[in-house]
């Protein structure tokens, strides 16, 4: 890129401007309508996380990328904060379901006894 060919729609002027990259955005307004009155949100509509984390203010729910980053909303930052939600949920989905894995493991251990060595499917 070597340059932006502009137009006023209105005037109908042309200019061109010097330029060697490009970033567009689509839009500065978060959409998160759909979380309005259920997560805590900032006056401009973003969704409030705990610092560092992509934890809301409701446990187990996580946001990341454009819906709870106002200062660099790029699509590198929204797939790194993406892939922390992941991480961050999986965590909290271990947490809330150890007890039925450690149950499934003490279970899979008794089969597995029971069986002559065969491992039973995974559950």
């Amino acid at each position: 890129m070597t340059h932006l060919r502009i137009k006023d729609v209105k005037t109908g002027k042309e200019e061109e401007i010097e330029a060697n990259g490009l970033f567009y955005a689509v839009g500065h307004q978060p959409a998160t309508q759909l979380f309005k009155d259920q997560l805590k949100m900032d006056s401009e509509g973003y969704i409030i996380t705990t610092p560092g984390t992509t934890e809301t203010s409701v446990e187990g729910i996580f946001a990341a990328g454009d819906v709870q980053d106002k200062k660099y909303r790029q699509a590198v930052t929204s797939a790194g904060s993406g892939c922390m939600a992941a991480l961050e949920a999986e965590k909290w989905l271990v947490e809330q379901d150890s007890e039925i894995t450690n149950g499934v493991e003490a279970e899979n251990q008794a089969e597995k006894s029971q069986t002559n060595g065969v491992v039973p499917e995974y559950r």
